[in-house]
């Protein structure tokens, strides 16, 4: 498939070499703020040069910026491109998981059974997102993050590299949860209370 990437800049670059081992062929990137090697150029630019019956995107626009983040999602799919989630051939995904349109799971990444990321969730290598657990929409799990079972990640939110949410715990959206921390319940009533 042929596929542009929305974003030139380190994740971009990440996202063209998981376009490479998944065997789409790479177009170039859009980029609305910087100029470069393989910039084609800004969104409305590409959008003239590419039509979406042949040409899909990938969004490569980081968690610095969750919600302009899913803005450019929803206006690459408004605009009739499709983004599909690109999965490393490495990763584990069950049989029974259900991966939505544009999530982008990296190498060794586990998805068990039953578990659901929806759209624009980004999996980076060695994530772990255990039996029955939802990721909802546009979250960052990072590095080595684990979501044990029967969790439910909220939208918008950042694990940090080997950040361990524990099971059956609502992590609110929009949270933002610590390289190596453990969110647990003990985590969620805390919130709750506000202590």
């Amino acid at each position: 498939m042929n596929m542009l990437v929305y974003g030139s800049r380190e994740f971009g670059q990440v996202v063209r070499e998981l376009l490479r081992v998944t065997e789409h062929h790479f177009c170039g990137y859009i980029d609305d703020m910087h100029c470069g090697e393989e910039v084609l150029g800004t969104w409305d630019q590409c959008r003239t040069r590419f039509s979406p019956a042949d040409t899909a995107v990938a969004v490569a626009v980081g968690y610095q910026d969750l919600p302009g983040r899913w803005d450019v999602f929803e206006r690459v799919r408004n605009a009739g491109y499709d983004c599909p989630s690109i999965i490393h051939p490495s990763c584990i995904i069950a049989t029974t998981a259900v991966i939505g349109d544009g999530c982008l799971i990296m190498a060794g990444a586990i998805v068990d059974a039953r578990a659901q990321l929806d759209q624009l969730v980004v999996a980076w290598p060695g994530v772990i997102v255990n039996h029955d657990s939802i990721v909802e929409r546009n979250s960052f799990l990072s590095p080595g993050a684990t979501v044990c079972g029967s969790s439910r990640v909220k939208s918008n939110t950042f694990l940090g590299a080997g950040a361990i949410v524990t099971d059956h715990v609502t992590v609110p959206s929009g949270s933002f949860i610590k390289a190596g921390s453990v969110f647990s319940r003990r985590s969620a009533s805390e919130r709750r209370t506000g202590s």
